[in-house]
């Protein structure tokens, strides 16, 4: 049977169409400098398919991240199945979304770089060149070792008996032959580990231990060289650790408070071995993130609940208390905030003065929430200016009337009195007395029987009135006068 070549398309990526004893069409991509022969195998992939020379866009291989990127265009919801057209050696598929499809193949499956890709759907298919391929493409590719890094210790350490070594690691791989294992062995020192990082290990013995890590491969392929480092444990053993203590100094027992409210926290540790610094460690629940503050201060809780705050201490040489200290916070709803009560203090009660005469005003307050400091706002009814001062002191009222004094006290929410103190004060403008003063003798004399005192007074008037008329009385050893 006779294949008759029809070219389709231009440059390097020329598509070749073949006729099939007029029964099946077919189109397979190759290098210009290909054959246009088409083997049996490609017929019966054909056989039945229609070609659709855009079902594929580009082909191309990235030498750098070692990966195959395919895509092209297709009715939406169309499963694309891609592989190498020379070995057959499947890819892999993926489903076109939005009228394209793209694929990325990287790591082992492309051991084998393809010289040419076949895409196949269930009614079409196409084949194009791989752009970029290398020369050694449909051949096999060597897996490569990958190498295993010791991140931590950056050196060879040399410590204590019973001291710890932080041991962590990286790997990577030329090939991208991921996951990666990795397998530590500590040499005697300690048990192996299957982790990447195992974190903090323990040498008990004296001795000289040859740590070191090896690294495999997705395929299998392992690290010729593992790498190591050297853990050198000298001397003699401590003495066993004593573990340390911890205490809670603020709060000094449970509290319970209402939401929206700070306790203070202040905390305190011991080691009877002295093995400090001494490290501490909050933790506060949901209520707010862990300290390693020894006085973390003030924690708000913001939600109602029941939250066991706890403590514990850890020495410099990794011991630990065995019980946490703790304290418990039950959270509640707040009540409702209820309004100070203000008393006036000075005057007690109602009084009557003359105009120009002097009040002393003083006041108090309480709040049954506590909830302080308190403000202070005295109205004199126009007599004076308003007063913020608790105790405003002397007022002094220059025009006669009835004067309602009113105190109103505020809480630190902002809550006023409901029912303000009151006093009222009454200003007269009648005839106000005067004053009296003996001015001889200026004070108590004795004087022998018989004997003669000169007597003088003064008197003043605060209405100016200096008809003034006196009267002495002498108790009754000489007449009035």
């Amino acid at each position: 049977m006779t294949l008759t070549p029809l070219s389709i398309g231009l440059g390097a990526n020329i598509r070749h169409l073949l006729i099939v004893s007029s029964l099946a069409t077919f189109v397979s991509a190759c290098s210009p400098t290909a054959d246009t022969e088409v083997s049996s195998e490609d017929v019966e992939i054909a056989a039945g398919l229609v070609i659709n020379n855009t079902l594929i866009n580009t082909a191309t291989w990235n030498a750098a991240s070692a990966s195959l990127v395919v895509n092209g265009a297709v009715s939406s919801g169309t499963i694309v199945k891609l592989k190498n057209q020379n070995t057959k050696e499947m890819l892999g598929q993926t489903t076109a979304a939005n009228g394209a499809w793209s694929a990325t193949f990287s790591g082992a499956v492309m051991a084998t770089v393809p010289c040419r890709v076949q895409a196949t759907t269930t009614a079409v298919y196409e084949i194009v060149n791989v752009i970029n391929a290398p020369s050694t493409c449909d051949q096999s590719i060597s897996n490569l070792a990958p190498n295993g890094v010791i991140s931590s210790p950056a050196t060879n350490v040399t410590i204590a008996p019973g001291g710890s070594v932080s041991f962590a690691a990286t790997g990577t791989d030329p090939n991208g032959n991921t996951p990666l294992s990795f397998a530590w062995d500590f040499g005697g020192g300690a048990a192996n580990s299957p982790v990447q990082n195992p974190g903090a290990v323990t040498f008990s013995q004296s001795g000289t231990y040859v740590v070191s890590l090896t690294v495999k491969d997705s395929l299998g392929a392992v690290d010729a060289t593992p790498a190591q480092r050297i853990v050198t444990v000298l001397g003699t053993p401590p003495p066993q650790n004593q573990l340390p203590t911890s205490n809670i100094v603020s709060p000094a027992t449970n509290l319970t408070i209402a939401a929206g409210s700070s306790v203070s926290f202040v905390g305190s540790g011991s080691d009877p071995d002295n093995n400090v610094p001494l490290s501490y460690l909050w933790g506060f629940g949901a209520a707010s993130p862990n300290s390693s503050a020894q006085n973390p201060g003030n924690i708000t809780f913001t939600t109602v609940g029941t939250y066991v705050v706890s403590l514990n201490v850890t020495d410099s040489r990794g011991g630990k208390n065995v019980s946490a200290a703790t304290r418990t916070i039950v959270v509640q709803n707040a009540p409702p905030n209820l309004p100070p009560n203000a008393v006036i203090t000075s005057p007690t009660s109602n009084v009557t003065v003359s105009v120009g005469s002097s009040v002393s005003f003083a006041g108090f307050a309480t709040d049954p929430d506590n909830n302080v400091p308190l403000t202070y706002a005295w109205d004199f009814s126009g007599a004076a200016p308003a007063s913020a001062l608790q105790n405003p002191g002397a007022v002094k009222f220059l025009t006669a009337g009835t004067y309602l004094v009113s105190l109103v006290a505020r809480d630190a929410l902002g809550l006023a009195d409901t029912s303000a103190a009151v006093v009222a004060v009454t200003v007269t403008s009648g005839n106000r007395a005067p004053d009296s003063m003996i001015i001889q003798p200026s004070s108590d004399t004795f004087v022998n029987l018989g004997s003669t005192v000169l007597f003088s007074g003064l008197g003043t008037d605060p209405d100016g009135d200096t008809r003034l008329s006196y009267a002495w009385d002498f108790g009754g050893s000489a007449p009035l006068s």
